[in-house]
């Protein structure tokens, strides 16, 4: 055994066992990234001589969160357009997209990880360009992704064909890396033709490839495709034989009786993403309803460009609290539904094998709270804590894949200091050469739009 194995000494231990939420006082061996054994630690160390023991007696170990829906990079755009409906806030956001170098992509991931793994994420589920510099970010920091290079169809933007074709190329280049899954990105059925729809349909079931598509997440969008196809977003899916257990839906808010019972039936995997809606003032994905009815709904933060984090300790607090306000009913979802969504539901959604648990078999993706603290006393309840009290402040350590990655606070595996430095100065320039002028006291100013934002037509 390599003194890179751990064992945790004796922290309460958060698991998932039989669809109910248990926690015990149990010591946690590590070995080779793997979670082999729960149990007393006299047992434990007795057969793990040179393992590095770490005290965790007044600590909590649950799960990894899993972002199953987000856009890293875009820390760029965090606050350049705060007061827009989805489609509008595209029409700003689409054009400056086009000026961004890999380099900047690279520094904007890079920066959104660092965020992620402070509070308390594993695992990402990452959709944007040029997502190889993406998935080198993940490499640098540890995490864990799915990594899905966005698919578009819209004029002077992108080809759908080149992004298939990429996909292709980094699936069988990452088939075989345990940290890394690909994913296909089509953006919506209103930015995305329907060949390539079909294409990408095709390609996924020869290769066994999941797709990652936004779909129904406005009213607006909703129209848009019932204008374009006579149908909406989740009907049209369905026409094109789209809906299954490999399709992962972001938003899911404006749900009919008829999409509902698609969604069910075809067992497609749903992430609920609620800052967002709430921000741009959409409708509400019914999730209480979906789970009661067993549809396997995730949670995700979106963009920092939307949301304008990626903290997914405030979006469980947030779809916990939306959920009850939209029945009407503290009763509609518990803290139980919600820590599920947030890791093992996630770990369903993408598909990952013996990930977003704390049991023997399992990826040792583990954050450590402190339960020492004013958030958390009086002890007793300790899912309700996780939901309703703590923050990211209250993580003593991050393990991804049996490494530390963060402790106490601070990153482990890189500079964080250079990443802030070089994203202020990828923004400062962005702006610019889009014609825009930044300002401490509101949203970028529009000076002349240098790059023309383009329709949302194909």
């Amino acid at each position: 055994m390599s003194s890179d194995d751990l064992l945790l000494k004796d922290p309460l231990v958060l698991s998932f066992i039989n669809g109910n939420i248990l926690i015990r006082r149990k010591s946690i061996l590590i070995t080779n990234g793997i979670i082999t054994a729960l149990g007393e630690y006299s047992r434990l160390k007795k057969f793990s001589r040179d393992v590095q023991v770490i005290e965790c007696k007044d600590k909590l170990a649950i799960p990894g969160f899993i972002n199953a829906h987000t856009h890293v990079p875009m820390t760029i755009f965090r606050g350049v357009a705060d007061d827009y409906t989805t489609l509008d806030w595209l029409k700003i956001i689409w054009p400056l997209e086009k000026l961004l170098t890999k380099d900047d992509i690279y520094y904007g991931a890079l920066l959104g990880l660092i965020e992620s793994m402070k509070s308390g994420t594993t695992c990402i589920a990452d959709h944007y360009f040029n997502e190889e510099v993406v998935i080198e970010a993940s490499k640098k920091l540890g995490v864990r992704i799915v990594s899905s290079e966005s698919i578009l169809d819209i004029d002077g933007l992108r080809s759908s064909v080149d992004s298939i074709k990429e996909t292709l190329r980094l699936y069988k280049k990452y088939k075989n890396d345990d940290m890394v899954k690909i994913a296909f990105a089509p953006h919506s059925v209103y930015s995305v033709k329907r060949e390539s729809l079909e294409l990408i349909r095709d390609l996924s079931r020869e290769y066994d490839i999941d797709i990652h598509i936004h779909a129904s997440e406005s009213i607006e969008e909703v129209n848009k495709s019932l204008e374009m196809y006579g149908k909406t977003p989740i009907e049209y899916l369905e026409l094109l034989e789209l809906l299954s257990d490999r399709l992962l839906i972001a938003h899911a808010n404006v749900i009919g009786e008829r999409e509902f019972q698609l969604i069910k039936n075809r067992r497609v995997n749903i992430v609920h993403v609620p800052t967002t809606a709430m921000k741009h003032g959409l409708d509400i994905c019914p999730v209480s309803r979906m789970l009661r009815c067993g549809v396997n709904v995730s949670l995700g933060t979106d963009g920092p460009g939307t949301n304008n984090n990626l903290d997914m300790i405030e979006e469980m607090r947030i779809a916990i609290l939306a959920q009850r306000f939209l029945f009407k009913s503290p009763k509609s979802i518990g803290v139980k539904e919600v820590l599920s969504m947030a890791t093992i539901n996630g770990a369903r959604a993408l598909n990952l094998r013996n990930v977003g648990n704390i049991a023997p078999g399992f990826k040792a993706d583990i954050v450590l709270f402190n339960l020492k603290r004013e958030r958390t006393i009086p002890l007793h309840n300790i899912p309700s804590h996780v939901v309703f009290s703590v923050n990211q402040s209250d993580i003593d350590l991050v393990i991804i894949n049996g490494k530390i990655v963060v402790e106490k606070g601070r990153v482990l595996t890189i500079n964080e200091e250079l990443v802030l430095e070089r994203v202020q100065n990828v923004f400062e320039r962005l702006i610019r050469k889009g014609g825009m002028v930044p300002s401490l006291s509101s949203e970028p100013k529009r000076v002349s739009m240098k790059v023309k934002c383009e329709p949302l037509t194909l």
